[in-house]
């Protein structure tokens, strides 16, 4: 079975500074240029970084790419006919800001005080929808680190 945009739920959760953003970048930028009637919204905590996000998509693949995304604080309701949800550190993201959407891509180092509530859902639902999430660096207590 090949799977498309539609079933392509994404969730990783690994340690600061191990290239998540990056390559959720390179996702938002290779799913522009393969659906160029779709848009993407980016939801990111701050504004500094769906600003910097949007800077490394418009690099990696122009302003026909950058003319179709959009950033938010918060995400919208499921809308898999025009739009690809990708949600940057959602650890950071307020719980009634996020939205467990099957078709979105989530990246994100876990606050201290653990993954509960709707964090927990969203891997939850990725887990049983995909099999056992794999973290690709560890990720210490502090929420800081990598491989020691």
């Amino acid at each position: 079975m090949k799977l498309t945009w539609l079933d392509n739920m994404y969730v990783e959760v690994s340690a600061r500074q191990t290239g998540k953003s990056t390559r959720m970048v390179e996702d938002i930028s290779n799913f522009l240029e393969q659906n160029g009637n779709k848009t993407v919204l980016v939801v990111s905590p701050t504004l500094s970084s769906r600003k910097l996000i949007k800077e490394k998509i418009f690099q990696k693949c122009g302003l026909s790419c950058l003319n179709r995304t959009i950033t938010s604080h918060k995400m919208l309701p499921p809308n898999m006919e025009s739009m690809k949800q990708y949600v940057d550190e959602f650890f950071y993201i307020p719980e009634k800001n996020l939205v467990v959407d099957e078709n979105a891509y989530y990246v994100g180092t876990p606050k201290e005080d653990g993954i509960i509530g709707k964090y927990q859902t969203i891997i939850e639902v990725f887990n049983k929808k995909f099999g056992k999430m794999v973290q690709l660096k560890p990720v210490k207590k502090h929420g800081f680190g990598g491989v020691n």
